[in-house]
């Protein structure tokens, strides 16, 4: 291969890589700081109202934060293992505040379910801010009660039916039954009847 050849090449390979390989597009950070203690998520501004030994982190919180935290009024991120971890909240008076996600149980949850002493941190979303709404799981619909228990009794009326029904007091079936017990007990009884004789018999000669 002569020189000008591989260098022909090299160029075209070179082209083929610059059309392949593309410069990445910086990743859009959701959470930025706005303020000394002002974090602004999805254009939501949240007040950091405590960092327990500098437990909170711009970086960790961009990697950890997904669209489930926007409809807490607080989010908690706790440290274990160099991990950070996000909990939701809501406000006591919100009506979706269960016990386990009450900010009131806030030192509870951290006595319970964190390391003793670990770094964390507490959110407080802006309360003017609006939250988007919350997509309820839609229940089965079931059939009113009345209806079930008229369908119950139809189905007790049928069997009721089907048990005590002249049609099957009579059918060949109950007949061909009945028959062969009677021959299976006339039988039974003449074997009774014969052993009984021959007993009679035994006694009759000994005497």
């Amino acid at each position: 291969m002569t020189e000008q050849k591989a260098e022909t090449l090299s160029q075209e390979l070179s082209q083929v890589l610059e059309e392949i390989v593309t410069t990445p597009e910086e990743e859009v950070k959701r959470a930025v700081m706005v303020g000394d203690t002002t974090v602004m998520i999805d254009d939501v501004h949240y007040e950091i109202v405590e960092d327990y030994r500098d437990g909170f982190n711009i970086e960790a919180l961009n990697e950890r934060y997904n669209d489930i935290f926007e409809r807490y009024d607080y989010i908690v991120g706790d440290w274990g293992h160099e991990k950070l971890r996000l909990k939701g909240f809501f406000k006591h008076s919100h009506k979706l505040a269960t016990p386990d996600r009450d900010i009131d149980y806030l030192q509870e949850y951290l006595l319970e379910y964190c390391n003793f002493g670990c770094q964390y941190f507490v959110l407080a979303r802006d309360p003017e801010a609006q939250h988007k709404p919350v997509v309820e799981e839609e229940k089965p619909q079931q059939r009113p009660r009345r209806e079930r228990n008229n369908q119950r009794k139809r189905q007790n009326n049928q069997r009721r039916e089907h048990v005590f029904s002249p049609a099957d007091l009579d059918s060949p079936v109950r007949s061909n039954n009945k028959r062969k017990f009677k021959e299976k007990s006339q039988n039974r009884q003449k074997k009774r009847n014969n052993e009984t004789n021959q007993k009679t018999k035994k006694i009759n000669r000994l005497t």
